[in-house]
């Protein structure tokens, strides 16, 4: 699990509300912060995320998926931590803090970092 109390339950909230204040034009322009991508003039496999998960955050769903599709896993990741914080109590709960639900997303946020990567996705 992600976090165990309600302060980082706030945190979290508090990190979406940031992204969703990023505005849109510093995503497209902003300075480059990957420090392999400074160097080698090559994306690492997570470039883009900050920016897609900004994207996600004011409903762009289209440049999500063209800065990084693994953002979309980041949030749903994140997404299913508030989720289960705050329905601590039911089945669901229960389902999205197993460590194979959080396992699985984090597989699959490697997975389409490295398919980005590699041109495939």
């Amino acid at each position: 699990m992600f976090f165990r109390d309600r302060e980082q339950l706030v945190g979290i909230i508090a990190i979406g509300a940031l992204f969703a204040a990023i505005p849109i034009e510093l995503l497209e322009e902003g300075p480059v912060l990957c420090p392999i991508r400074r160097f080698t003039d090559n994306p690492c496999p997570t470039c883009g995320v900050t920016r897609s998960v900004a994207s996600l955050a004011h409903g762009n769903f289209v440049q999500a998926w063209q800065f990084n599709p693994a953002g979309f896993f980041l949030v749903l990741a994140a997404a299913s931590q508030v989720f289960a914080q705050v329905f601590r109590s039911t089945v669901w709960a229960k389902i999205f803090t197993h460590m194979a639900f959080e396992l699985s997303v984090f597989i699959a946020f490697i997975g389409a970092a490295f398919l980005r990567y590699f041109g495939i996705l």
